[in-house]
């Protein structure tokens, strides 16, 4: 049972980091969309 929440805390860790990188992934993107059109 307590390996089981350990797998399920590593697992949450994992999907937060990959949720931050893809959410400032989206900030970048949309950065430079805004960085072309302005020039």
């Amino acid at each position: 049972m307590v390996q089981l929440d350990i797998a399920a805390a590593v697992v949450a860790q994992k999907h937060r980091l990959a949720l931050k990188v893809a959410i400032g992934w989206n900030r970048t993107c949309v950065l430079f969309a805004l960085a072309n059109f302005v020039i």
